[in-house]
């Protein structure tokens, strides 16, 4: 008795597929269409965030920033003012018991600044990245410590050796500070920092 031959390819014509065949199940995964969902919506979200506001929308995001980082109107007035006139804005803090700072709102010098060295210096772990980070904004921002007051010569191409040394006095003072008040002063900063973000941000009112 002879073997029965394996199928072949269907010939050039024949539409009709070999015996029992069934459709093909339906291979794809529910996992994979979750994720796929799953983009999707992200991606919406995306296209939604990226859609032009309003000025309703804008005025309404901005009284909530203000809300969020406890701020008046006529706080963000201040603040705004100062960077406008002064174009820098300054407050106090009050550490612990006598200390007392004052800082300083910082301009994109000094965020360039901060750029450079992790270039160079490419640090590997986080907490050496964040540690770094408000160790440089808090120098860039330290304008008194006590008693101690220090410079901020304006950023010209002229003066920008000069910049940079007042820096690195501001950076090396900081070493000389305890570690629990060193960390109570980037607290204090991450407060600052929040203040004139939210003052600063889209949608303020024009009558500013």
């Amino acid at each position: 008795m002879s073997e029965p031959k394996p199928a072949g390819p269907p010939l050039i014509g024949q539409f009709s597929g070999p015996e029992n065949n069934a459709p093909r199940e339906d291979l794809q995964r529910k996992e994979d269409v979750e994720a796929v969902e799953a983009i999707e919506r992200q991606l919406s979200s995306e296209r939604e965030k990226r859609k032009p506001k309003t000025q309703e929308e804008k005025a309404q995001a901005y009284a909530e920033g203000l809300e969020t980082a406890g701020l008046e109107p006529k706080d963000a007035r201040v603040v705004i003012d100062a960077m406008a006139e002064k174009g820098a804005y300054e407050e106090d803090y009050r550490i612990a018991g006598r200390i007392s700072i004052t800082l300083r709102s910082r301009d994109y010098g000094d965020v360039q600044r901060a750029m450079r060295y992790l270039e160079a210096e490419n640090p590997t772990y986080m907490q050496s990245i964040n540690d770094f980070i408000s160790r440089y904004n808090l120098a860039a921002s330290l304008k008194r410590y006590n008693e101690k007051v220090f410079e901020f010569p304006e950023r010209t191409p002229e003066n920008t050796n000069k910049v940079e040394q007042e820096f690195e006095r501001r950076l090396m003072f900081l070493q000389t500070i305890p570690t629990p008040i060193v960390e109570r002063m980037m607290q204090s900063l991450v407060a600052f920092d929040t203040k004139v973000g939210a003052a600063l941000a889209e949608g303020a009112p024009e009558d500013f």
